[in-house]
């Protein structure tokens, strides 16, 4: 079966992801050689996990969703 590169992360309210993308904004004038993320993939990891197979992807849900203490 495959894997997905998994992650467990929250989303950024708006008015950071704005910021961000203004900050986004200037460093591409700066001729860096980046792979450019549009904001609506803006998060915030909390714990990579790697390579997961598919087949333990709904178990991780439930379980993220269960126990979402910090």
């Amino acid at each position: 079966m495959a894997s997905v590169r998994t992650f467990i992360a929250f989303n950024t309210p708006e008015a950071i992801r704005e910021s961000i993308t203004a900050f986004q904004s200037e460093l591409r004038n700066s001729g860096a050689d980046v792979r450019w993320e549009s904001s609506d993939k803006f998060h915030v990891t909390i714990k990579f996990l790697g390579n997961v197979d598919e087949s333990q992807l709904p178990g991780l849900t439930r379980k993220g969703r269960g126990d979402s203490r910090i």
